[in-house]
């Protein structure tokens, strides 16, 4: 074998032992830089189990009890007052990582609409009746609203005007679509709280239809709540409840109802409530109850000193039957 031919595969064994050595220590390299990042990985896992807040946990429990425990009783209020403490202070002390948690489970579809009471309680404790968070006031404005919620925020929060206005016109669409009469009565004690004056039009809408007495109660709770009166009641709507009134296919209870309501319309517009009541009165057709209530109205408002139509023992059993 001659010289050059030697240099030659010396050279390529050199090269073959470089690649060789090259390949063995970007594999180690490869190795570990995988190790590291399992590690790292790992690590972070862990780090983010142990870094879950005790304000989170407490979210959590309290979730887990509203899905398990219907009914609440003293022990179980007095858990849950505990844990609504410590979230409260969590988020009174701007804990972003609680604060982030309870947005996003309020945004969670999936999650209960007994949690998410839950989650409005915790929230006015911690903000004030006053200042709901934005995304409640944004929830208000939205149509398909669950009324439960609606419900539960008005009860613990005062909207602004605005969102007050939105919710109202949402109500108001709700309840021309609504189908049944739980609907209904689930959309109008909501009505109630938001105290709309614009409301007005869809409580009489259902004094004229042909829903059940129940719902036509509702809605007379709803027109007696109004606190401005005197910025939404019309001779009008005295005009229709006294035909209703003497309607003699009006359901007696709806009736007697009615017959209460005027004392609403008395402070607004009392000589017409005054004969209104006197029609009632003296029409022999109605029933008693009716005309009691009218003569009691006059006796006591218009000083008066009408007798009183007497009522048989079965005519107050079924009045406070229904």
């Amino acid at each position: 074998m001659n010289l050059k031919k030697l240099k030659m595969i010396n050279r390529q064994s050199v090269m073959k032992f470089f690649k060789q050595k090259l390949f063995k220590t970007q594999r180690r390299s490869i190795i570990s830089g995988l190790s590291i990042l399992g590690i790292i990985m790992f690590l972070s896992l862990m780090l983010s189990f142990v870094s879950i807040s005790k304000s989170e946990i407490a979210l959590a429990e309290i979730e887990k009890s509203v899905a398990q425990e219907i009914a609440c009783h003293e022990a179980c209020f007095a858990w849950r007052q505990e844990r609504e403490r410590l979230i409260v202070s969590e988020l009174k002390k701007g804990s972003k990582k609680i604060s982030q948690r309870i947005f996003n489970d309020w945004q969670n579809a999936k999650k209960s609409i007994e949690y998410k009471k839950e989650i409005i309680k915790i929230l006015a404790l911690t903000y004030g009746a006053n200042n709901p968070p934005n995304y409640i006031n944004d929830y208000l404005s939205n149509p398909g609203v669950e009324q439960a919620l609606v419900f539960e925020i008005l009860s613990k929060f005062q909207i602004d005007s605005h969102t007050s206005d939105k919710l109202s016109n949402t109500l108001n669409d709700e309840i021309i679509t609504a189908t049944s009469s739980q609907e209904k009565i689930s959309i109008l004690k909501t009505m109630s709280i938001v105290n709309s004056p614009g409301e007005i039009d869809s409580y009489f809408m259902i004094l004229k239809s042909g829903d059940e007495t129940a719902l036509k109660r509702e809605a007379i709770k709803n027109i007696s709540n109004i606190r401005e009166k005197s910025l939404v009641f019309t001779l009008d709507q005295l005009k229709t409840i006294e035909s209703l009134i003497h309607n003699l296919e009006t359901d007696a209870r709806f009736r007697q109802e009615l017959v209460l309501l005027i004392g609403d319309y008395y402070r607004v517009f009392p000589e017409q409530s005054v004969g209104l009541w006197q029609g009632v009165f003296t029409n022999s057709s109605l029933d008693n109850i009716s005309r009691a209530f009218s003569a009691d109205s006059l006796n006591h408002l218009a000083g008066l000193s009408l007798t009183l139509p007497e009522i048989s023992p079965t005519e107050w059993s079924e009045y406070y039957k229904q």
